[in-house]
This record gives structure tokens, C-alpha cells and sequence, in this order.
């Protein structure tokens, strides 16, 4: 068998990202680091959805997704018009950097598909996922607040059937579902 794949011209093949000539902003180091830990633990680590397999950096607030929970943190003094997403692979390698430095203040640029972090005399450079961070707010907040349905169930009846079927929980989440058929109601009005 024989394939024909075109890759990049020879001269691309190496080509290291970069922010070029987008503007440089000053950010708080401390509230970055603090708003980046604190979601960090909410990103999905699995490639099974891409698109929430990074932090979105978006009007002053750093958001994680890993389809289950939103975990969205204010970053204190930082500029609304810049906007990325951190690479769930480059969190750790990030938070490091900030936390090794003495520095208050360090730069930060965007550019396309492209983020760059200037801590100290280091430079991180990182490309962007190409698949958008997801809708948060329809995907997961919006259905909990626009149900009209309601489910009136027995505190001990739930948490025995909790106990029943937790020991085949999910390993990796510890996570058990709950399907609801609707039906009709009982004598109680359940």
C-alpha cells in the first residue's frame, strides 16, 4: 500500500509559537496563582471531551469544566480584554513557575491560538487547543434552573439506595447516577 500525506513546508516544521506583536499586560502573580489553583482540580484530565480539557481565561475570571462541575474563581486586578485557555498538560508546569519567582508582577500576552507568560527572565509559551472551551452556563447551570419538574423522595430511602449501589461506583469520579422515569404519583402524592 502506498499514502500520500502533505505535512508542513520544511521550513514550518520547527517553528516555535509565539505572541509576536500582541500587546504585554501586567497581572497580579499571587491572584493568578491563587485563581489557577483553585480551579485546576476541576479540569478534565481525559481525552474523551477536549473542549474541557483546559482552563478558560475569560472577563477576569478563570473557569473549569470536567462535565460534572464548574469551578469558576475571580483572578483579582486582572485585565478584562485578555482572554485564552491553559492546555490542561501545561496547569502544573505554570502554577510551578509562579510559585518559584519573586516577582508581583509578571507579563502576559495572547495572540491567536497562542498564549505566552513572562515570569522573570523565562518565557512559557503555550498553543491553545483548537476546539473552544464549552458553554458552562447552558451546558450544566442552565437545565438545574430551568426544570419545572420537582422529586420529593425520602431522606433514608435515598441514602440507603446511595449505600446499595455505591460500591460499584465509578472508580475514577466515585460517582453513582440517578435516572429519573417520570411515572405516576403514589397515595402520598409522590
Amino acid at each position: 500500500a502506498r499514502w500520500t500525506i502533505q505535512g508542513p513546508k520544511y521550513e514550518n516544521v520547527l517553528a516555535i509559537p509565539s505572541t509576536g506583536s500582541a500587546e504585554q499586560y501586567a497581572v497580579n502573580r499571587h491572584s493568578f496563582l491563587e485563581a489557577l489553583q483553585t480551579v485546576r482540580k476541576a479540569v478534565l484530565n481525559v481525552s474523551d471531551r477536549r473542549s474541557l480539557m483546559q482552563i478558560e481565561v475569560k472577563d477576569g475570571h478563570m473557569t473549569a469544566c470536567d462535565s460534572n462541575r464548574v469551578h469558576r474563581q475571580i483572578i483579582k486586578d486582572f485585565p478584562p480584554e485578555l482572554e485564552f485557555a491553559i492546555p490542561a498538560k501545561a496547569v502544573e508546569e505554570i502554577a510551578k513557575a509562579l510559585k518559584e519567582t519573586n516577582d508581583e508582577i509578571v507579563q502576559m500576552s495572547a495572540k491567536d491560538f497562542v498564549f505566552e507568560i513572562f515570569v522573570g527572565d523565562d518565557s512559557i509559551t503555550c498553543q491553545q487547543l483548537t476546539v473552544a472551551f464549552p458553554d458552562v452556563e447552558y451546558m450544566i447551570r442552565n437545565p438545574s434552573i430551568t426544570n419545572s419538574n420537582r422529586l420529593v423522595v425520602k431522606n433514608k430511602e435515598l441514602v440507603d439506595a446511595v449505600t446499595r449501589v455505591r460500591v460499584n461506583a465509578d472508580p475514577d469520579y466515585s460517582a453513582v447516577f440517578l435516572t429519573v422515569i417520570e411515572g405516576k404519583k403514589t397515595e402520598s402524592g409522590q
